[in-house]
């Protein structure tokens, strides 16, 4: 099972997320200058690989890690991504690292749609 499966309706797919995607989400992440902006941080030519290839830190307990896009069938370009870790930092405990969304997606209830998705198949998987 996955978050797939917990998202209701047909308009959006998850998408695992690996080094090839960084084109991709380099593009959401540009999209989406102004989180980087209040967060303060720079937003780097190579953010998306950086993300893509980063783990939680060696103090931190985790058991696996999902970097996930959002899409709408038949389109690649990223309306979302998440990354999450299950069983961090404890065992029955999720951790949502990022939640990102498009600017043009902002406003319609997806952000919500996918927290909801994400609690059902983190409650499904015993969190």
């Amino acid at each position: 099972m996955g978050l797939q499966d917990f998202l209701a309706g047909p308009d959006l797919l998850v998408q695992p997320l690996d080094e090839a995607d960084a084109p991709r989400l380099q593009r959401l992440f540009e999209a989406c200058a102004d989180y980087f902006q209040r967060c303060a941080l720079p937003l780097a030519a190579d953010e998306a690989l950086v993300d893509l290839r980063s783990l939680p830190p060696a103090d931190f307990a985790w058991a696996a890690q999902w970097h996930l896009g959002i899409v709408q069938p038949g389109s690649d370009t990223l309306l979302a991504c998440l990354q999450v870790c299950s069983e961090a930092p404890a065992a029955g405990v999720w951790h949502l690292g990022l939640l990102m969304v498009h600017p043009a997606q902002r406003g319609r209830g997806l952000a919500r749609r996918l927290v909801a998705a994400l609690e059902a198949w983190a409650a499904q998987c015993g969190a």
